[in-house]
């Protein structure tokens, strides 16, 4: 389950110093925490651990010529359930640099000096609408699962009363296949129900 409070978040940063003043707000904020120095070793962390957020700085040399964008764009590749958001820590903030953030999969970022409550309420506001969206996603597999293996027929139209799905105890009633039913109105048939 996908729970917020002591969310795992991975700190990205090169500084040691700000990289630990970061971790220590975050636990004391009731978070766990795991760390990385580049973007290199952010993304083996984060293959390993699957936090549920990244915290990444925007300045980072570029170990193995990994960036921190190229990091946060490999993140986003393996994210195995497409619910950690990215969030950069910049000094950085004209157009060009924010489109190139959000481009690489960034989730939002903060400026530096860091006004640490507006820090701490984006990741509680970030990671609850993960949860959110996570939540959302597990019910849909279900219903589609439920859908799918149903022994009663279902259908579903869309507004004009078109059918854009149907499981396979309808095709099997209908004796019909998918592809003769679906964008047609309900109730038009090529074919009379058996």
């Amino acid at each position: 389950m996908y729970e917020v409070s002591g969310s795992l978040i991975l700190v990205v940063e090169h500084s040691c110093s700000f990289r630990s003043v970061l971790c220590q707000f975050l636990q004391d904020k009731g978070y766990a925490v795991c760390e990385a120095s580049s973007g290199k070793e952010a993304i083996e962390v984060f293959d390993r651990e699957s936090p549920k957020m990244v915290l990444m700085g925007a300045v980072m040399p570029a170990e193995d010529g990994i960036s921190n964008l190229d990091a946060c764009r490999r993140i986003r590749e393996i994210d195995r359930d497409e619910y950690s958001p990215v969030l950069i820590i910049t000094s950085v903030d004209d157009d060009a640099w924010v489109v190139a953030a959000f481009e690489a999969g960034a989730a939002d970022y903060i400026v530096k000096p860091i006004h640490w409550l507006r820090l701490e309420y984006i990741i509680r506001f970030k990671l609850q609408d993960y949860k959110t969206a996570y939540a959302v996603q597990a019910s849909e597999e279900r219903f589609r699962q439920l859908f799918e293996d149903s022994p009663l027929p279902y259908q579903a139209l869309n507004e004009q009363g078109c059918i854009v799905d149907v499981n396979a105890a309808w095709l099997e009633m209908m004796g019909m296949e998918t592809e003769q039913v679906l964008g047609k109105s309900f109730g038009v048939w090529p074919h009379p129900i058996r």
